[in-house]
């Protein structure tokens, strides 16, 4: 057996910023936004991309330039999420 194979390996500097950009763009259009968890405080954003309903999961942080959202997660989202999205944003 080789050595553990590293958790993104595979992905290269396009891929990181294509899936950051894929995700910022939720935040262009209408989306619905709650609170999933307390320690840390996290939130889920459901959200059209391309054509398709997606999910995030994101932390807002701040450091000594300020304010920024770091992604934690994303999935196309589930059935649930689409009604949700559907109920809130229209």
């Amino acid at each position: 057996m080789g050595a553990p194979t590293p958790l993104l390996e595979g992905w290269d500097f396009l891929s990181f910023h294509f899936l950051r950009n894929l995700v910022q763009e939720i935040f262009y259009h209408p989306y619905y936004s709650d609170q999933r968890s307390d320690l840390p405080v996290q939130h889920r954003a459901i959200g059209w991309v391309r054509g398709r309903l997606y999910s995030v999961i994101f932390e807002i942080r701040e450091d000594a330039e300020g304010e920024f959202y770091h992604l934690v997660t994303s999935w196309k989202a589930t059935t649930a999420e689409r009604k949700l999205y559907e109920e809130h944003t229209t």
